[in-house]
């Protein structure tokens, strides 16, 4: 019998049955291989005891193959979570400390520049050490820049005892050290910067002349950068509870894609030369074009990425196969995301999201399987 077919779930238990209809993809080779690959990741992140993590899989197996018993899902995905277990520790692997010794001047390519509070945070690249940050009070830097920089490592440190390290912090967000900046005249000399983070540089310029409301809310809905706010407007938001809607992630992505989506949608009716696909899977596909340019002006934020990704994914999904579950698609979007950045598990934003999206993924079908029948039961509003 083939392991992720299992349907005999007479001989299971009441819970067993619960969990199976609430999710099930729990027994398909996606769920096993996403759901183990995330989970021995973050063990090896977080550095947690084996005897807890390791060990109870490991006797697991070695009880299964010594019994010959049928090989259920649960032994895979133990099989599989012991592999990744393994594979996951060469992927992060520390940087060795030397290349982090800064006394000379080097070569630092200029990525990004973004206003921070009373100053302007300096995002650069060298090919030795690799991504490092730094502030600066005044504007000194362009993106596209490659400057002669004298660099020292910060020594500030995170103030949260129960917080991860500094390193692995910096890490979580794509970025190797922190630096302070020593050179008080840096030579810089200019070098053609990429599409995105120039228009993003004339863009924070141009909202220099706006009145501070405006230029605050202009740079944090279109450019990603919340700090530019005064402290007021900001103390009322967090009293309201919408501060997080100036964050650019998967909301602001939906109203953009659904505008462009109804508009592309509207005119593909009425065109006589499309008949072989249904148009919301064309209407779709167009509109990613408009939503990626979201996601260029943001200076590719995260949270907006990691909703870009999953939006393509479930666009595609539809296309080639329409019965791909939203849950498949969270797990494969983390998957890619950690393929290409595996600090990324250590990142808070990207673990509360995550588990944001899978509740509500499981309150829905709750919701649908046993409590949408109580609501619209005639008993129920008498």
């Amino acid at each position: 019998m083939n392991p992720f077919l299992e349907k005999d779930l007479l001989k299971l238990n009441p819970e067993t049955n619960f969990i199976l209809k609430l999710l099930p993809e729990i027994k398909t080779p996606v769920f096993l291989t996403s759901s183990s690959f995330i989970l021995a990741l973050f063990v090896n992140f977080y550095k947690l005891p084996l005897y807890l993590t390791v060990f109870p899989p490991f006797l697991y197996l070695c009880f299964v193959l010594f019994r010959r018993k049928n090989r259920t899902s649960l032994f895979w995905w133990c099989l599989y979570f012991l592999t990744f277990f393994i594979i996951t520790n060469f992927l992060l692997m520390p940087y060795p400390k030397a290349s982090l010794q800064l006394h000379t001047e080097d070569l630092i390519k200029i990525k990004r520049v973004e206003p921070y509070f009373q100053g302007f945070i300096v995002y650069g690249y060298n090919p030795v050490i690799g991504d490092i940050v730094f502030k600066t009070k005044d504007l000194r830097f362009k993106p596209g820049e490659v400057c002669l920089l004298k660099l020292a490592l910060s020594s500030r440190n995170i103030l949260n005892p129960f917080s991860i390290s500094k390193e692995e912090f910096l890490k979580s967000k794509g970025i190797v050290a922190e630096v302070k900046l020593l050179s008080k005249k840096p030579f810089c000399k200019r070098e053609t910067a990429s599409f995105f983070e120039s228009l993003r540089y004339r863009l924070f310029t141009f909202s220099e002349e706006m009145p501070p409301l405006a230029r605050g809310l202009f740079r944090a809905l279109v450019l990603g950068v919340k700090n530019s706010l005064p402290p007021e407007y900001l103390k009322k938001l967090k009293a309201q509870g919408v501060y997080h809607l100036l964050a650019i992630s998967g909301f602001h992505l939906a109203v953009v894609f659904g505008i462009f989506y109804f508009v592309f949608f509207f005119f593909l009716r009425h065109l006589p030369l499309i008949t072989q696909h249904p148009f919301q899977n064309i209407a779709g596909i167009s509109a990613l074009p408009f939503t990626f340019l979201v996601i260029g002006l943001s200076g590719f934020c995260p949270s907006a990425l990691r909703a870009f990704l999953f939006l393509c994914l479930f666009i595609f999904t539809r296309f080639f196969f329409k019965d791909t579950t939203s849950l498949v698609i969270l797990l494969l979007t983390a998957v890619l995301s950690l393929l290409f950045q595996p600090y990324l598990i250590g990142n808070l934003s990207f673990q509360l999201s995550f588990l944001a999206v899978f509740s509500l993924i499981l309150g829905d079908r709750i919701f649908k399987k046993y409590l949408l029948n109580i609501f619209l039961n005639p008993e129920f509003h008498s």
